[in-house]
């Protein structure tokens, strides 16, 4: 005998069996109701499976920040390697501005020094 009826108002279920029960009082291990749950079982299995997906996805979204994390470190390196090479450019330009100020003054007090050698009377 089978019988379908909506058992939780969601989705069918269908009656395998039903025992009459009579005149023999049913005891607690015998079942007088047997459902088809291989709705439900599918249903089971179709949500551990979602679950599955979901959960991988979460470890892929790790994995993907992770990654970002790491790229952006990267180019943190970068940027302060590029910042200092820079100062250091600055640094050097400045120096070798110093450095070319300095000899001209020098060539100047020379130039000065030996135009008042060559024009003593001798």
């Amino acid at each position: 005998m089978q019988l379908a009826g909506a058992a939780d108002g969601r989705s069918a279920r269908r009656l395998l069996k039903l025992a009459e029960t009579g005149d023999r009082p049913s005891s607690p291990a015998t079942s007088s109701v047997e459902f088809d749950a291989a709705e439900q079982e599918f249903n089971l299995e179709q949500a551990r499976f979602d679950l599955q997906l979901a959960e991988q996805e979460i470890v892929k979204a790790d994995a993907q920040a992770a990654v970002q994390v790491g790229d952006d470190d990267v180019a943190l390196l970068h940027a302060r390697y590029d910042v200092r090479r820079a100062e250091l450019d600055l640094q050097s330009n400045e120096l070798v501005s110093a450095i070319k100020a300095r000899a001209e003054r020098a060539d100047a007090r020379r130039g000065e020094s030996s135009g008042s050698r060559s024009s003593r009377p001798t």
